[in-house]
């Protein structure tokens, strides 16, 4: 499962539930700073694999295409609101 960081001007540290991984932000980025870092899960890793595995190839190519489609259209409303000029009136 994705781990979301906490907002760095609310912490510089943050430890991930799953993996025990200890996280410090410097320099723009997260960085492991944890001794656990250096360890790989293999069990977890067995299961993402077999979970991949038992994915339906046709099905994820499918809901592929149509996020693709989705976002070329959200990329054209952008583009089009990028060009239009708003009149606050207070």
């Amino acid at each position: 499962m994705a781990y979301t960081f906490p907002d760095p001007n609310v912490t510089t540290t943050a430890t991930n539930p799953e993996t025990g991984i200890t996280y410090e932000y410097a320099d723009g980025m997260w960085t492991p700073v944890s001794d656990d870092a250096q360890q790989i899960d293999f069990s977890q890793l067995v299961e993402e694999v077999e979970d991949i595995q038992d994915l339906d190839v046709q099905s994820a190519i499918s809901l592929l295409q149509t996020a693709r489609q989705d976002i070329i259209e959200l990329k054209s409303k952008v583009s089009t609101l990028e060009l239009t000029s708003f009149l606050i009136m207070e």
